[in-house]
């Protein structure tokens, strides 16, 4: 787009709506696929699909693993079907295992007979990608708002109306003028968590602005933990330090490892010490150790013995990971040939 006042020039049709929410924008994404050819070619060409002759859009469809995509698109390219999910993110926390099950179904897609490719895509804000790295990851490709934004401005007035209500949900809109400004309290505190993980040796990291539901902490990629030998990138994702706040856990999770590991023989090594909860949820593993459970609406330092207890056990499966877990988990690892 070459207007770069074109963003704040929507801003002066805001008013139209009175809030927008997930479900909303939603529709927006369906009916901007299915009529406009630009927004066809922003997503395809960000997944890489070339020279589509025709495609199908299905809104809320349920999927095998009795979850729901947002949107399914059925495109015909060259000789092969492509079936591509869409996950919509407004502000909302990623359930335990959504973002792993749009991957896993992609990569059960290609795993089958015939010729259908399976793609997963995430949509959001700009900010909410930016604050999600560990769940970006996991997705084929990631598009933000402000670049179907852009697009469907493209399109003449039915495209400026729906960008509209793109712009009403990444300036976090209400008709009171007010924006739908990030929990103060929870940003305050995920900030003063992360402080003090820094300040008793844990990687710095930069949490930013919180929404009210935000209870996990993830150390960023300058925290992302070693990955095996052997480890499989291109299947399975990575090895990320976290702390689930609310729930008292704090987590080394594998993303993706069940597609390239013993599942059986890991849980049976890692039961073995005693000193570590085992949980599989989709293709992901949660190797996890008790902690206190913290409430991120209340100032760190009416709980700061229970916060530093709880990162002491973060630096604990830190060196765990460090000294032996990486190596064990190396030993589980499935040969190329077994996977």
């Amino acid at each position: 787009m070459n207007d770069p006042n074109a963003a704040d020039a929507l801003d002066l049709d805001l008013d139209t709506f009175g809030a927008i929410y997930e479900r909303d924008t939603d529709l927006v994404l369906a009916l901007g696929l299915s009529a406009s050819e630009r927004v066809r070619a922003l997503v395809l060409d960000a997944l890489g699909v070339t020279a589509p002759r025709g495609m199908k859009v299905r809104h809320s469809v349920a999927t095998e693993d009795g979850r729901e995509a947002d949107l399914v698109l059925e495109v015909e390219s060259g000789n092969e079907q492509v079936v591509v999910e869409l996950e919509n993110k407004l502000n909302a926390v990623f359930q335990s295992g959504q973002a792993e099950s749009y991957s896993e179904r992609a990569r059960n897609r290609d795993a089958a007979p015939g010729a259908t490719r399976g793609l997963c895509v995430l949509v959001a804000p700009r900010a909410y990608l930016e604050s999600h790295s560990v769940e970006c990851a996991m997705f084929d490709a990631c598009l933000a708002y402000e670049e179907l934004r852009a697009v469907l401005l493209e399109e003449g007035p039915w495209g400026r109306a729906i960008a509209t209500v793109l712009q009403h949900a990444v300036a976090r809109h209400r008709r009171s003028g007010s924006a739908l400004d990030a929990s103060t309290e929870r940003t305050r505190f995920f900030a003063d968590f992360a402080a003090l993980a820094h300040d008793l040796g844990l990687p710095k990291a930069s949490p930013g602005r919180r929404i009210a539901t935000s209870s996990t902490f993830w150390f960023d990629k300058s925290g992302r933990l070693e990955c095996p030998k052997g480890w499989d990138a291109k299947r399975a994702h990575g090895a990320w330090l976290g702390a689930r706040l609310e729930d008292g856990w704090a987590d080394v999770e594998l993303t993706g490892v069940c597609l390239v590991a013993d599942v059986e023989r890991l849980e049976r090594e890692v039961s073995r010490g005693g000193e570590l909860a085992f949980e599989r949820r989709g293709s992901t593993i949660r190797l996890r150790r008790r902690a206190p459970q913290l409430d991120p609406d209340r100032p760190l330092d009416d709980q700061l013995a229970s916060g530093r207890e709880f990162v002491e056990q973060l630096a604990w499966l830190r060196d765990w990971w460090r000294d032996s877990g990486c190596e064990l988990v190396a030993g589980c690892l499935r040969s190329p040939t077994e996977s």
